[in-house]
């Protein structure tokens, strides 16, 4: 059964199924969206600190009544799902006709359920219906701004893009990246499915002479702010008729448009995912049908067009420069920030209710099934639930509830056993585990799976795992419920995971591996597959079944990924569902097979002890079906909300949630349902109620100790240890090079000096030689780069980062026009400095705004940028990179993607990001990952001391901080972080306290040559 995505599709049920009437005369759907929407606009502009009652949020769309006779429900497919949201609903209204007309179907569907069960089912029903209203509010916002202005203030769209139906050239300027970008495409992903086609769009070719107004308009697509992998929506865009850049030419469509009277803009032609960009061009995979009704759209265009061009004799139009340019259908595409799982949310809290009760039956009925059930038992009742698509056995549903629901009691560990000195490296029955395995104690019988081996986990229990981790496997092994991780930061958690994975299974388990996103799962399976979990030796060396290095080994079938080629790692498309199921069936019939039969698939996943799924995937895949798992593991389960994450619970008998709830929380689009608790993962609901489910590790093995300690500072208060000393102080940033080639600063021509009012030397700031050279001291862990000092005049600045936008200009063309603008931008704002003589003792406490403020669109919001703060930390990478240090061990943090569009439009740092492994990547996108020396850059900036919510998210600051190995960079202004940020205040103070605090010159931004 599928629920609707979102409320509004709840009235769109067929009236004559008998469930609903088409009479809806309590509630006006409008009315009340309006409501929601007022509520919305209010969370979204005034910031309300308040927690939100959910309660008294309104439905976007209130359901109809119920028929006045219960006949008709008695035998709807949707009966079960009704009754529960009548029950929630009628919860706050009388409910005597209800009961008398449907009394016996309402109580027999949700007469097992508490008022715990109906608050927490209400409530987060009313938290998704405000999710769905915020992407209905996205689109609608995306749609009504002009493609072109929307591109340029938040970077989610792509204006005046046209189809390429046909892979021929056109001999238009960016072939060679077209074809690049395809090789690129063809290389990196498998084929296309069947159903899908990759569509390509490119931007509206720009004429051989672009004009300044032209180059101003192109930006590179590869620059926006969508990514490989994001969804998107093609709609035909505002300018579809003409040249983008022609404005007598856009007059004149909309004159033709009036006359044409057929034709009209079309919203969400095509809904795909991104599969590749390039500067000019994004590729799309969508569906067949949106092809062809992209074609049907561009016949209905033609038609239209070769009609207006026989009345009007205007084919072809002129631009301003009298140059010809031929009329094109023109397409926008919108960045796809909706949650495309909100009806498997709304699917998973249903089941969550309702999945263990049996069909409703007439009394005739019921004895007749009575009669049958007591002759076959469980098998009938699991037969009636196959029929419905899954099988969820009644006391493991009775039993989440109790859990997670209303969490009456706490998890049960069973240490009973220990004292008979049974080892849980055994293949017992029964969760037990020894108390303190000797070490001279020789393991039980091996296990047969590949990379499981008893006598090799035994030893690595006692060698390798620290006692955090062995206090957490113990546990793990012991829960008849389920036991919960906190990893901290960089402590081993899927080291952990790995482990307890091939003990399960070696202990006749069989393991479910899930978590949100499709990278944290091929993670680990990818470790998996490095100790051979899965893999057998391949028959006299043959190995052609061995495409991904797996050195020789073929896949066993024990170890499985379930979902699509586009979504999952190269490395585990081996052990794909349908790739082991053509392997399985050419084997028996000695013959290659090139699609695999349902019984194949079936038995494929049927066979597997191991399987890896995305956690919204599970309630939704075929292959899933009646598939029953001992337990189930989450990873990053702190980033999973509540709805998203019950399909994996439910598919197995316990569970392990690991992750850190102290870091990233689940991703939220609506104000309101993040204050009414949207945020709130499961991990940390069951934490905070049962802290004894919880086992930490807090040993890790990546930060130095003085970045360790910020962490502390944050949030761990002094729980993250350093696992040795060698982490804790010896790990130190190579610099083979420093500081012999650290870049000098640049003499000029009146810059010896610094000038106070009275045009005399000021004796505070005095001009300091090579502020770069502290700044990239390896002995120097933690360093604050403090930019309060700093004057300037913020005029020409966006030259020096825009000048990789041109297409048409080479690359020695465009570094020579950077290296003038640099230098013509460092000439000016020098010269600005000296003469205005800025009482420079006052901004020593009272920063200068050095952020700048893009767009004003109060919808849309507006961007912040720094670009004194973009030139520093450029310096700051020139300087790592001449002293000897990788790009690749340098990763930029930052959490406003429209500063990190500033510093990937740079030439320099985009060279060193594309050839040579630099990462410049928001907070969000560095979750889970570390780099040698990490740059944060904080960016804002002002007298207001205001920071935003961002920067007073102490999770993600816990994140950006922590990704940094043995040299943290922070570049910012230290006096509005101080007065404007709660969460950065300890970390500041604490840094400052260390005397790792470098107040820049005044002047600092223009010390050193431009790279």
């Amino acid at each position: 059964v599928t629920i609707p995505n979102n409320c509004d599709e709840r009235n769109d049920i067929n009236v004559n199924s008998g469930q609903y009437t088409s009479n809806t005369n309590k509630h006006n759907g409008a009315g009340t969206t309006t409501a929601t929407d007022e509520l919305y606009a209010g969370q979204q502009e005034h910031h309300q600190d308040a927690d939100i009652d959910i309660s008294q949020v309104p439905p976007p769309t209130v359901l109809p009544d119920l028929l006045p006779n219960a006949h008709s429900c008695n035998y709807c497919y949707m009966n079960k799902e009704c009754m529960l949201y009548t029950k929630t609903s009628a919860e706050a209204q009388p409910v005597t006709r209800i009961e008398r007309s449907h009394g016996q179907l309402l109580s027999h569907f949700t007469s097992h359920l508490t008022d715990a069960d109906l608050t927490y089912f209400s409530d987060w029903d009313r938290m998704i219906d405000l999710e769905a209203l915020e992407s209905k509010h996205s689109i609608a916002k995306a749609w009504v701004v002009p493609s072109l202005q929307r591109e340029k203030e938040t970077g989610k769209c792509v204006a005046h893009l046209e189809w390429i139906s046909n892979s021929a050239s056109d001999g238009s300027f960016d072939d060679v990246i077209r074809t690049t970008a395809m090789d690129t495409l063809q290389q990196q992903q498998p084929p296309v499915e069947e159903g899908f086609a990759v569509l390509q769009f490119k931007r509206h070719a720009i004429l051989d002479s672009p004009s300044p107004q032209q180059l101003e308009y192109y930006t590179p697509l590869s620059s926006l702010n969508i990514e490989t992998g994001d969804h998107a929506i093609i709609s035909t865009d505002d300018h579809t008729a003409a040249s983008p850049i022609s404005a007598t030419a856009n007059n004149q469509d909309k004159n033709n448009s009036k006359q044409k009277g057929r034709f009209r803009n079309q919203v969400q032609v095509v809904r795909g995912q991104i599969q590749a960009i390039s500067e000019t061009s994004v590729f799309i995979k969508a569906s067949l049908n949106d092809k062809q009704q992209l074609q049907r759209l561009l016949t209905l265009w033609t038609t239209e067009k070769e009609i207006t061009t026989t009345n009007h004799q205007h084919q072809y139009q002129q631009n301003h420069e009298g140059n010809t340019t031929k009329k094109i259908l023109l397409f926008r595409l919108d960045k796809d920030e909706i949650s495309t799982g909100v009806g498997t949310l709304r699917q998973n809290l249903v089941r969550l209710f309702t999945a263990d009760i049996s069909e409703y039956s007439t009394d005739a009925q019921k004895k007749h099934k009575q009669k049958q059930q007591q002759q076959h038992g469980m098998q009938l009742q699991q037969q009636q639930h196959q029929q419905v698509g899954f099988f969820f056995p009644p006391q493991r549903m009775i039993n989440l509830r109790e859990l997670v629901v209303r969490l009456s009691r706490p998890p049960h560990f069973d240490y009973g056993m220990a004292s008979q000195q049974e080892s849980m490296f055994s293949a017992s029955t029964s969760n037990v585990v020894a108390a303190s395995p000797s070490r001279n104690a020789l393991p039980a019988p091996l296990s047969s799976l590949p990379g499981c081996d008893f006598m090799d986990l035994f030893y690595e229990y006692q060698d390798c795992l620290n006692i955090d981790q062995k206090t957490a496997v113990k546990k793990v092994i012991s829960t008849q419920d389920y036991a919960l991780i906190q990893g901290l930061p960089g402590t081993g958690k899927t080291s952990t995971i790995v482990f307890l994975t091939r003990l399960l299974a070696a202990r006749g388990k069989r393991v479910l591996i899930t978590s949100y996103t499709h990278a944290a799962v091929d993670n680990v399976l990818l470790k998996l597959m490095e100790v051979d979990v899965g893999l057998a030796s391949s028959l006299n060396g043959d190995r052609n079944n061995c495409t991904n290095g797996n050195n020789g080994r073929r896949p066993s079938g024990d170890l499985v990924r379930i979902g699509r080629p586009s979504s999952c790692h190269l490395g585990v498309h081996d052990i794909l569902v349908p790739t082991l199921s053509v392997a399985s069936m050419s084997k028996q019939s000695n013959q290659q097979q090139q699609k695999p039969s349902a019984q194949a698939l079936h038995q494929t996943i049927s066979n597997a002890r191991i399987v890896g799924i995305s956690a919204l995937t599970i309630p939704r895949s075929p292959l899933m079906r009646n598939q029953q798992f001992d337990v189930v593991i989450v990873d990053e389960a702190g980033q999973i909300s509540q709805p998203a994450i019950l399909g994996a619970l439910m598919a197995a008998d316990s569970f392990v949630l690991v992750g850190d709830h102290m870091q990233l929380p689940p991703l939220v689009s609506s104000r309101a349902a993040e204050k009414a608790g949207y945020g709130i993962s499961m991990m940390k609901r069951l934490a905070e109620a049962f802290p004894t489910s919880v086992s930490q590790l807090t040993l890790q093995y990546r930060m130095h100790g003085d970045i360790c300690n910020l962490c502390n500072e944050i949030v761990y208060k002094g729980a993250l240890q350093c696992a040795n000393d060698q982490i804790k102080t010896e790990q130190r940033c190579v610099l083979p090079y420093y500081p012999y080639k650290v870049p000098p600063p640049v003499t000029m021509q009146h810059n010896h000096r610094i000038l106070n009012d009275e045009m005399q030397p000021h004796p505070n700031l005095q001009r300091q030689e090579g502020w770069l050279q502290s700044v990239l001291d390896p002995q120097q862990i933690v360093i604050f780069v403090n930019t309060d000092a700093i004057v300037t005049t913020q005029k020409l600045f966006k030259s020096v980062f825009h000048h990789r936008s041109s297409p048409q200009t080479t690359s020695k063309t465009a570094a020579a026009a950077t290296a003038t603008a640099n230098r013509e931008f460092w000439e000016m704002e020098f010269s600005t400095a000296m003469q205005q003589h800025h009482p420079i003792s006052s901004s020593l406490h009272a920063p200068n705004s050095l952020e700048t403020e893009l767009g004003s669109n109060k919808r849309e919001g507006s961007s912040i940028v720094n670009y004194v703060e973009g030139i520093l930390v450029k310096t700051i990478i020139h300087g790592f990179v001449e002293c000897g240090l990788l790009p690749d061990c340098i990763g930029v943090i930052c959490p406003y993607r429209s500063q990190l569009r500033l510093l990937n439009d740079d030439t320099y740092l985009s060279k060193l990001t594309q050839a040579r492994g630099l990462e410049i990547s928001t907070i969000d996108r560095y979750q889970g990952r570390d780099k040698g020396v990490i740059i944060l850059s904080l960016v804002r900036s002002n007298n207001k001391k205001k920071v935003g919510r961002l920067l007073n998210d102490v999770r993600r600051l816990n994140v950006a901080i922590s990704r940094a190995k043995y040299k943290l960079v922070l570049v910012g202004s230290f006096q509005t972080l101080l007065d404007g940020s709660p969460a950065f205040r300890p970390v500041l103070n604490s840094i400052k306290k260390l005397g790792r605090v470098k107040t820049l010159p005044v002047d600092a931004h223009l010390m050193y040559e431009p790279p």
